[in-house]
């Protein structure tokens, strides 16, 4: 995922965007766990251009609407091929945290900008969401290199990714 992380970061970075990689994957799957059709005006905005976009702008609202595809495509598989867009294990445990910790905002933006305000949420996705808050703003508290906080780091990613499956599952049950 490393490769693939940071040429989307370098795309990203030719935007006047502010956000970072991991932030915009997890807006757009807050998007799509809750949104039956995304436009390209749900999220372009996030590339920090709101009038004509430049030439590179373009070309990343290329790129991003690819991301946005093949995320959908991976909620989608049987073979439950998603997985958080997020630095590689070679970086430092505190960069990662940042990473998850903003991939975790850019859930939560999406999930609001996709439910209304008279939307509920069920418990299921309450439970979850909860968790994703606290998440998004708690994960660098004495953040240390040990083999329990890789653990621990390694665990959480892959609760959240169940916890994306299930609410991308729970989507179409209703």
């Amino acid at each position: 995922m490393s490769a693939l992380y940071t040429k989307l970061q370098t795309t990203l970075k030719q935007t006047s965007s502010l956000i970072d990689v991991s932030e915009l994957h997890g807006f757009f799957t807050g998007l799509l766990c809750f949104k039956d059709e995304i436009k390209l005006a749900d999220w372009a905005f996030q590339l920090g251009e709101e009038t004509e976009p430049s030439e590179e702008t373009q070309q990343a609202i290329l790129v991003f609407q690819k991301l946005l595809d093949a995320i959908e495509k991976q909620l989608k598989s049987v073979e439950f091929e998603f997985s958080l867009l997020l630095p590689s294990d070679e970086i430092p445990l505190k960069q990662r945290l940042q990473a998850l910790q903003d991939w975790c905002q850019g859930f939560l933006y999406g999930v609001g900008l996709s439910k209304s305000r008279n939307d509920r949420f069920n418990i299921i996705e309450q439970e979850f969401i909860n968790d994703v808050a606290t998440f998004s703003h708690r994960l660098l508290n004495d953040c240390i290199e040990t083999d329990d906080n890789e653990t621990a780091y390694i665990e959480l990613v892959e609760y959240l990714r169940a916890g994306v499956f299930n609410l991308y599952e729970e989507k179409f049950s209703n």
